[in-house]
């Protein structure tokens, strides 16, 4: 089952749709006839996972300045939602979500690249296009989409990530160029024992009605859904 975790209360912001962006996600889960639910974040959707075989964040960091004063709740929450992982659970970690969990000790590095404040930005939300990393083009996450094997491509209106700061371990999948720099958008995490991808892409409903970041997308969920041999 993938249980899609909304952005809400600590773990919103004032930028985001979280509950349009999950409504998004949980349509192409939809699609592909996969047992789903959505729920917003809390110590119990994240730190309670029996059943659960992949968990999708769409969260945020909480805002500008946010509180996040310690709680016991969500530090138990975190430290069962990492063992879940290094047990063999799957994550798929999309848009601001590179910038969530804050105080989550070891977060960032289980994802392998994120959205450091004051470092990373991006231009202005447009019409983008996104392209294979040189090598990735044949890579089975990109299969389906325009322009594929030879070169994938995912078009929307959205928002490009840019200047993330990232893992030498990341597997890079999708990029975009700004000022004549790659800038990861798609990778696998690369941390060691753990199935995690993170797809930047989704900041509104205009992402979630492109073709090809739904392909994309349905790429990603079949491969976490997909049994490990």
């Amino acid at each position: 089952m993938i249980r899609i975790l909304s952005g809400a209360g600590r773990y919103a912001d004032p930028w985001h749709p979280f509950l349009v962006t999950t409504a998004g996600i949980a349509s192409v889960a939809a699609e592909l006839d996969l047992d789903h639910e959505a729920a917003d974040v809390t110590p119990d959707t994240l730190g309670d996972l029996d059943g659960v075989d992949v968990l999708v964040v769409n969260v945020g960091g909480g805002g500008p300045d946010p509180d996040l004063s310690p709680d016991r709740a969500w530090s138990e929450a975190f430290a069962t939602a990492e063992a879940w992982l290094r047990m063999g659970g799957a994550m798929l970690a999309t848009h601001q979500a590179t910038n969530g969990f804050p105080d989550w000790p070891g977060y960032r590095s289980l994802l392998g690249g994120e959205w450091v404040p004051g470092t990373s930005n991006h231009p202005a939300i447009s019409d983008a296009v996104f392209t294979a990393r040189p090598g990735a083009e044949a890579d089975p996450l990109l299969a389906g989409l325009p322009g594929a094997p030879q070169a994938p491509r995912v078009e929307a209106w959205d928002e490009r990530y840019s200047h993330l700061v990232m893992s030498p371990e990341a597997q890079v999948l999708l990029e975009h160029e700004l000022d004549g720099q790659a800038q990861p958008v798609v990778w696998r995490s690369g941390a060691d024992g753990v199935r995690i991808l993170v797809d930047a892409l989704g900041h509104g409903p205009e992402s979630y009605e492109s073709p090809s970041r739904r392909q994309l997308l349905a790429n990603e969920l079949l491969e976490l859904s997909a049994p490990v041999n």
